[in-house]
């Protein structure tokens, strides 16, 4: 079995395990293999994302948190995976790492993915976050490459 389908058969595990009165299935589109023909690294990132977001109380509405920590773990799987790969630099995850090494992952999933629903989130240095952003990221634009479908 090669590392990648080991690594979905490890994730279809936990988020089975989630929660037992709940089980939940990931559907995602058929770009995601292109996707990951194209930058091995940034696609099995967002793949991670994905699943990540399986792990929330409810997958297809996740908590702030939640969205916090899917973003997290997709940006630890890009550096891991892009420092073994010859992978082309991908500019969003390249510049989500400025973002997390600056301590303003939070700020920045308020900022630029805020739903309503949230209510008040806990990011207490937005104020701090944006002035630092206009002067490291002043282009970004945010991305979420994976939509998975929970059933």
């Amino acid at each position: 079995m090669n590392k990648f389908a080991f690594l979905i058969l490890i994730f279809c595990c936990a988020i089975g395990a989630r929660n037992s009165a709940i089980a939940a299935d990931l559907v995602v589109d058929p770009e995601l293999f292109d996707l990951i023909a194209q930058d091995k690294a940034a696609g099995e990132a967002w793949l991670f994302y994905a699943y990540a977001l399986g792990l929330c109380e409810d997958p297809n509405s996740p908590s702030f948190d939640c969205e916090v920590e899917a973003r997290k773990i997709a940006l630890k799987r890009w550096v891991e995976y892009s420092k073994k790969s010859d992978s082309t630099k991908d500019v969003y995850f390249s510049e989500l790492l400025k973002v997390f090494e600056s301590g303003y992952i939070a700020e920045y999933v308020r900022h630029f993915l805020y739903q309503e629903r949230w209510g008040e989130v806990k990011a207490p240095k937005y104020r701090e976050y944006v002035d630092w952003a206009e002067d490291n990221i002043p282009t970004h634009r945010v991305e979420t490459k994976l939509y998975g479908r929970y059933e």
